[in-house]
């Protein structure tokens, strides 16, 4: 029997975010340091963007896609688009024009919702580089052969784009009626929104070069951001969050929806600075702060943030994977993913089973295996992909984590996979290698993860050249980072002879034989540096 944290409300977005504007009315929900907006401010916002995108036909199902820095408005376009039943498709802004273009394609996005800048820069001509055929289309809807289902692009902001539909969010006139749909009409609409329904697809990297599209429903994300869920999520406690994760990640988002069922305050930046995360902290007394291990130590040397010098920092109550060490010595470990709504680990409502990677076979507490989960917010599967691709029989997902349980606390060992996590962000090293392959210099490319004192991991990649030519290294990076994140492009490349390759019996070239290839090749640029 699964075991489901009961919510004293509804949990779907409409109910929730109504509850929060009564509840906590003018109480600071967003806050950046150039702006800020309440729970009641963000519930008229919403509506009124809410009643827009009825107008304009978008309805329960319709894939709307959210192209937004993290902020006010990021959020009130999530929430107006999920409570009117839409599926709401968070893209990361780090993205370039290829990637958005992908995931908008996996996505079979209807709607984008942008913005005509983005981070300094002019974002419509980045759409227009993301989307054929864009630039000389003169208004929706929209007909794309890349993308056959997108209908229209709304910008925030000011644009003289034909084919851009400007968009708001203000609190002003949310009560009025946007093209016959009125408050009676919206609220009939939410009261159709079930906890059953699809809320969003949260796109992460995969262990294939596409991303992909992690399935969540409105009651399994409110349920496990609750205050009564044991996630050991900040925004769950009542104060001020200092949060150092993008709203479009699976942790943002947990703390956008968590805040609006808490109360708690979410002090973000649109793009990560030390000096500037600490002057909101102190400004706005920051109680906690939140982010990955190797973005806070990246920012501030450790993960403690003891550099941010806060007086107003409290503790949080016991964590569900706090304990002491195991028979081996070893700490126990938070462990969390996209695909379980964030973190499984000791959470009440997982089952989780350590299983023998080569025979299947379930292994004894305190033996080393792969950890398989269920529970209520695991996802309810992957976007596009067959259920039996997915999940066990019995409803388990391989996690590709290793390690090993004893009593009820988990011990992390590693990855089965070759994914490789630097800076907080996960990269698919066949993603990697097809952009290095597809330069007519290359012949083939192996991209691996090296450890990184700072960054946890870093990419590196061996690239055979094709004969005849010669590979200039910077340029060829270059070239990289106009494809793909600019996290993803390697920073340590040796050029290799395709003989020096090492392969397995199987023919498969030996990625760990190359990591170690590449390690030794690292460390002679760093001596003579």
């Amino acid at each position: 029997m699964v075991r489901v944290p009961e919510v004293p409300y509804e949990p779907t977005m409409p109910a929730v975010v109504r509850r929060a504007a009564k509840e906590f009315g003018d109480e600071d929900f967003i806050v950046l340091p150039d702006r800020r907006i309440s729970f009641r401010e963000a519930e008229q916002a919403s509506r009124r963007l809410a009643k827009e995108l009825l107008a304009a036909g978008v309805g329960k199902g319709t894939r709307v896609g959210i192209h937004l820095v993290t902020g006010p408005e990021w959020a009130v376009a999530f929430i107006a688009a999920a409570r009117i039943g839409a599926l709401t498709m968070p893209f990361s802004t780090i993205y370039r024009p290829a990637e958005l273009r992908r995931a908008m394609q996996i996505g079979d996005v209807a709607l984008l919702l942008t913005s005509s800048t983005m981070l300094g820069k002019d974002h419509a001509a980045f759409l227009e580089e993301s989307i054929p055929g864009l630039a000389s289309a003169d208004g929706s809807p929209l007909r794309v052969v890349e993308l056959p289902y997108l209908r229209s692009v709304w910008l925030l902001g000011q644009s003289q784009r034909p084919w851009a539909r400007p968009f708001a969010v203000t609190p002003e006139d949310a009560d009025a009626e946007v093209d016959g749909i009125d408050d009676a009409f919206l609220e009939a609409v939410e009261a159709a929104v079930t906890p059953a329904d699809l809320l969003t697809v949260v796109f992460t990297s995969g262990t294939t070069a596409d991303p992909k599209g992690v399935i969540h429903t409105h009651g399994a994300t409110l349920r496990k951001t609750a205050p009564v869920a044991n996630a050991g999520l900040d925004t769950t406690f009542p104060g001020r969050v200092l949060n150092f994760m993008p709203f479009f990640w699976i942790g943002g988002l947990q703390n956008v929806v968590g805040a609006l069922q808490s109360g708690a305050a979410v002090l973000s930046l649109e793009r990560l600075d030390a000096e500037a995360a600490i002057e909101l902290a102190q400004r706005e007394r920051a109680t906690s702060f939140n982010g990955n291990l190797t973005t806070l130590t990246s920012l501030f040397g450790s993960p403690d943030g003891s550099s941010l010098g806060l007086s107003s920092l409290r503790p949080l109550p016991k964590r569900p994977w706090d304990g002491g060490p195991s028979s081996k010595g070893e700490p126990p470990t938070a462990l969390g993913m996209t695909e379980t709504m964030g973190g499984w680990a000791g959470v009440d409502g997982f089952d989780c089973r350590v299983i023998d990677p080569e025979t299947g076979r379930e292994l004894p507490e305190g033996d080393e295996g792969e950890f398989y989960v269920r529970g209520y917010s695991l996802m309810q599967g992957l976007y596009k992909r067959e259920r039996e691709e997915v999940f066990t029989p019995d409803g388990f997902y391989a996690t590709g984590d290793l390690g090993y349980l004893e009593n009820g606390l988990v011990y992390f060992h590693g990855r089965l996979t070759e994914m490789i996590k630097t800076k907080g962000a996960n990269v698919a090293p066949p993603e990697v290698e097809a952009v290095l392959n597809s330069f007519p210099e290359v012949r083939v490319s192996f991209v691996v993860g090296l450890p990184h004192e700072d960054y946890g991991q870093e990419v590196a990649a061996a690239i055979v050249p094709e004969e005849g030519h010669s590979i200039d290294v910077d340029r060829l990076l270059a070239e990289a980072r106009k494809q793909i994140s600019p996290f993803k492009v390697p920073t340590v490349v040796a050029i290799v002879a395709e003989e020096d390759i090492p392969f397995l019996s199987s023919s498969k070239a030996d990625k760990r034989a190359i990591a170690a290839m590449l390690a030794r090749h690292r460390e002679q640029l760093r001596a003579k540096a």
